[in-house]
């Protein structure tokens, strides 16, 4: 009942939101709690305080575009793999996996864009993925994201609008991936005003909160005016998706300050053949 309530508001609105508990999966609880434990620890390390006070003191780290956002490279030093957290073995769980492939219309899917995303207290205005957007990857994308602590608007909750996706009714206030004049990810000015308040969503959510989305749609982070948002996330595609087949997503270890695959690690070799089907 529970895949079908996520199913039916991914397909109305592009966009649910559910507690882990309620998902009642023993594996996504074990899985869950795992992850709590090894996100909290990783973002008390030193080296990552540092960086998060320089950050709050308007003199931050800018060795990537969203120098306000720690991923895994900045948190760890490396991307995420099979063996140094559980954070994968989470996002390929049956349950997941069968919302992706029912979402994403029962085709052949990959993961792509496992990774933490924690944002500490930021001083400064919104940048990048802050402001609305839609991802590009394909017409049809399912991210999962699932916060690790309390994320209400003032630490930075997501902002979702409604039957923003491709071929839903807002849709049209921004060109998408498939329109003949396509100008890049980021509404205007203009066509932010032309989104309907009323259709806007506001993510908040109490510790194991998960987000499902359609991030064809318009969204964006909040801005963290204090605290932290801890969470981590996954992006689920199409094999047939522009940016897999055509593009620099074409494996799941894509890039150097990616995700880590190792096929010869023991925890690779106790996957199912269809949770190693998503990381190819």
């Amino acid at each position: 009942m529970k895949k079908n309530k996520i199913i039916k508001e991914l397909n109305d609105f592009g966009f649910c939101k559910i507690h882990f508990s309620e998902l009642e999966c023993d594996s996504i609880s074990n899985l869950y709690n795992k992850n709590k434990t090894f996100v909290e620890e990783v973002v008390s390390r030193d080296h990552v305080i540092k960086r998060k006070n320089l950050l709050k003191q308007g003199n931050p780290i800018v060795d990537r575009n969203k120098f306000y956002e720690f991923q895994s490279k900045q948190l760890m030093g490396e991307g995420l793999s099979l063996d140094n957290s559980p954070i994968i073995q989470f996002y390929l769980q049956d349950f997941f996996l069968d919302v992706a492939e029912e979402y994403l219309q029962k085709e052949d899917i990959r993961l792509r864009n496992c990774t933490i995303m924690y944002h500490p207290e930021n001083p400064f205005p919104p940048s990048n993925s802050q402001r609305w957007h839609r991802d590009t990857e394909d017409k049809q994308i399912l991210k999962i994201f699932v916060y690790y602590n309390d994320v209400s608007i003032q630490n930075g909750a997501l902002h979702y609008v409604k039957s923003s996706g491709f071929g839903k009714k807002n849709s049209k206030i921004w060109p998408n991936i498939n329109d003949k004049y396509f100008k890049g990810a980021y509404l205007n000015s203009m066509a932010t005003n032309k989104i309907p308040q009323e259709d806007i969503l506001t993510a908040d959510g109490k510790e194991g909160t998960v987000c499902f989305f359609d991030s064809n749609g318009f969204h964006k982070g909040g801005q963290v005016a204090s605290g932290e948002r801890i969470a981590t996330v996954a992006c689920y595609l199409r094999s047939t998706a522009p940016q897999i087949v055509n593009g620099y997503m074409s494996t799941f270890d894509y890039t150097k300050e990616g995700n880590i695959l190792d096929k010869k690690s023991n925890n690779y070799k106790k996957l199912s053949e269809r949770q190693k089907k998503l990381l190819q």
